[in-house]
């Protein structure tokens, strides 16, 4: 394990943390003393269906939208509504048709 100073970790980065990433550790230290110790990170790993049994999604989650008026970012606010139960805030007399509760300003 290799020990380098403050300054030094300072001016090479770029080169210890290449050397921490071909599995090297190096320890920093101030006035000799350490008080850091670089690393490499693991990577975190994926593993398929850890969640299974987390996430809910509705069976019609693909289906579409009714289509009373086309503003993509308005069918994104009521597609969330809808998916997590939320309030809408919002004075548009046509949200009411899509069937997510609304505080009408």
């Amino acid at each position: 394990m290799d020990m380098v100073n403050v300054h030094e970790a300072k001016t090479h980065l770029s080169r210890l943390l290449f050397r921490v990433s071909r599995g090297e550790e190096i320890v920093i230290a101030k006035d000799g003393k350490p008080v850091a110790k670089l690393t490499a990170v693991s990577p975190h790993e994926r593993k398929p269906g850890r969640l299974k049994g987390r996430i809910r999604i509705g069976k019609d989650f693909d289906a579409p939208l009714p289509r009373h008026h086309d503003d993509p970012f308005d069918r994104m606010l009521i597609a969330q509504a809808q998916m997590e139960d939320l309030v809408v805030v919002t004075h548009d007399p046509k949200f009411r048709r899509y069937g997510v509760k609304l505080l009408a300003t």
